[in-house]
């Protein structure tokens, strides 16, 4: 007495496992591709501000508009020295306390005596650049 082994299940099984693979294969790179070309970057904020080199030291003024974060990095180059650090590093304690760095309040950075300083800062945040200054002795832009 031998017994019948039905195997029309196990092709259903299969192929509808196949199909369902395979549909997912094909819908997951899509859904990724449309969910980060789609979502909103983060803008970057819009300031001014105006540097001078008074001694050893550069003093970055806020003179208007958004407020910065004070762990957006700066970076300031010159003749022998280089300086990397978060905003908050380089603001009075005062000044950090909230967080941000705002209209009318100074970065100082000590710099030596460098006739030329080109200082970069990127907020964290948009990963974007938005200060860059090339300031000389005498000579802001």
């Amino acid at each position: 007495m031998g017994r019948k082994i039905v195997e029309e299940a196990v092709t259903n099984i299969v192929s509808t496992l196949l199909l369902l693979s395979i549909s997912v294969a094909l819908f997951v790179p899509l859904y990724y591709m449309t969910f980060t070309v789609l979502a909103p970057s983060p803008q970057p904020p819009s300031f001014d501000a105006v540097a001078t080199i008074s001694g050893d030291d550069l003093l970055i003024l806020h003179i208007g508009g958004e407020s910065i974060d004070t762990d957006a990095r700066i970076m300031a180059k010159g003749n022998g020295f280089s300086v990397e650090g978060k905003i908050g590093d380089y603001l009075d304690s005062a000044s950090a306390e909230n967080g941000l760095w705002d209209t009318g309040e100074e970065l100082k950075l000590t710099i030596g005596s460098s006739g030329r300083v080109i200082v970069t800062i990127i907020d964290i945040h948009s990963n974007k650049v938005v200060l860059r200054l090339d300031v000389e002795t005498g000579i802001s832009q």
